[in-house]
């Protein structure tokens, strides 16, 4: 009965150890799995506010200036800047008018869609 006592104690500690390497596998897959959610959610949120951003760029954006007249604000998406709607340069394709900051990203646009269409 002795001799048994010391290979019990061993077996326990075996046990004991890979119990261990078990929780701190499982430890690490449920800490792996909440980081990736972490950073999963935080994309999803950037996504959603880049959208919500481009949503609201492409319709005009009024504001007021410091007399409290209305200021109309329209988006350039070629160099993705705001311009006031009087100072922009404007391009009518089909029933949309497209702004613009600059006479080049004016230039710039009308080029692209002619690539595009001959593509």
């Amino acid at each position: 009965m002795r001799n048994r006592m010391p290979e019990f104690i061993i077996a326990n500690i075996i046990v004991s150890f890979f119990n261990f390497v078990i929780i701190l596998f499982v430890f690490r897959f449920i800490l792996s799995i909440f980081a990736a959610y972490k950073v999963y959610s935080k994309e999803k949120r950037e996504v959603r506010q880049r959208e919500k951003i481009g949503s609201s760029t492409k319709k005009d954006v009024s504001i007021e200036d410091t007399e409290g007249n209305s200021l109309d604000i329209v988006h350039d998406g070629v160099c993705d800047t705001f311009v006031l709607k009087n100072d922009a340069y404007i391009a009518v394709i089909g029933n949309e008018r497209h702004y613009f900051c600059s006479w080049e990203c004016r230039q710039k646009y009308l080029e692209n869609i002619k690539e595009s269409k001959s593509v």
